[in-house]
């Protein structure tokens, strides 16, 4: 509780918000400059061998790079998203949408199922409930010992418990990594998960519980029932430059054995 009431003081401290800001620009800026670099790459004439492995190291690792600078400009723009944009969605359709915007990315390296149990409406931002679940996923590959693990299944799924709606998520089996690569061993925000998880629960007027391999988010009735739009579009965060989902799961390709 102490941990979280520190991560809670910290980015509601003004200063920390305008750093906060400031690097997630930065990494965005950063990130889009490297994207150029690897696609300056790609032209590069490789008549050898030696050329050609020296510029897919340099390819993977600047495309490693770029990914982790953009999930820290997406998170930064979640932490700082003050003015969520509040609609209704359904929970069979959300859950389906996630899904299919997952399997797109991962394709056939993951099975991800979703099952509604009871449908219901409920008044969020789907974008940051995207970023709980596409962090959650990440969190739960990560492990204390600094090596990632392969998530190889993800269960997604919607019900009515005790009169309140309620999405959960579930990590299968982990296969832990025998190669990877030192330098992306920890990453602040999956470090810090549950506290992040906890700060967008607070900016959503959610409750929410996190283990290892499980989360629940419940939709509690409120005052804030009443902030919302009808039917509106999907629009991305900030600071995404492409696919949050791409962003959050792209670089798991390279992560299977």
């Amino acid at each position: 509780m102490d941990d979280l009431k520190n991560f809670m003081d910290f980015y509601n401290n003004p200063y920390s918000k305008e750093m906060t800001k400031n690097f997630g620009l930065i990494a965005d800026y950063a990130a889009t400059v490297l994207s150029s670099f690897s696609n300056m790459l790609e032209n590069v004439a490789k008549d050898d061998e030696e050329s050609r492995n020296l510029s897919d190291y340099c390819q993977n690792m600047i495309n490693s790079l770029t990914a982790q600078l953009q999930r820290t400009g997406i998170f930064c723009s979640a932490i700082l998203s003050d003015n969520a944009k509040f609609r209704q969605i359904k929970a069979e359709k959300y859950l389906n949408d996630f899904v299919s915007g997952c399997k797109r990315v991962l394709g056939e390296k993951c099975k991800i199922t979703a099952a509604v149990q009871q449908d219901f409406i409920a008044v969020t931002s789907s974008e940051l409930l995207d970023m709980l679940l596409l962090g959650f996923i990440r969190k739960s590959c990560a492990s204390e010992s600094g090596k990632p693990s392969i998530l190889t299944s993800f269960d997604i799924s919607a019900a009515i418990k005790n009169d309140i709606p309620q999405i959960t998520a579930d990590a299968g089996e982990l296969i832990q990594q025998t190669n990877y690569d030192p330098f992306g061993m920890c990453d602040f925000f999956e470090h810090f998960f549950n506290e992040f998880a906890s700060l967008i629960a607070e900016k959503l007027h959610l409750q929410i519980d996190v283990a290892q391999n499980h989360m629940t988010i419940k939709f509690i009735p409120s005052d804030y029932d009443d902030m919302i739009t009808f039917h509106s579009n999907r629009v991305q965060l900030a600071n995404e430059g492409r696919s949050l989902f791409r962003i959050m799961l792209d670089d798991f390709d390279s992560s299977q054995p």
